[in-house]
């Protein structure tokens, strides 16, 4: 199963999509499959601090409830930020470009 989010603008619009954990948590409770939350970041350029900090607590609740989160259509500048700060080790980035 994927939950995926419309293309937010920013990264803070991306962690809006927390709700789909929760509201989605009993079949994740109830079912085997492997739930990935797909968030396309295909619109976003930049990302602070405070929304670095933010991802990675929505990954660790993701994980907590038995989900993986996957980061789509990110951009080179991002890609970039996400693995000088090693969290592409920690959240799954991809991209046709960086596969």
């Amino acid at each position: 199963m994927i939950l995926t989010n419309a293309t937010p603008k920013t990264i803070s619009e991306a962690l809006d999509a927390r709700f789909q954990i929760q509201r989605n948590a009993a079949y994740i409770t109830d079912h085997s499959e492997a739930v990935e939350i797909v968030i396309d970041l295909g619109s976003v350029a930049t990302i602070s601090t405070e929304e670095l900090n933010g991802l990675i607590k929505f990954q660790s609740h993701a994980r907590h409830n038995g989900c993986t989160l996957v980061l789509e259509n990110v951009c080179e500048d991002l890609v970039k930020v996400f693995t000088v700060t090693r969290l592409d080790r920690l959240i799954a980035v991809r991209n046709s470009s960086t596969s």
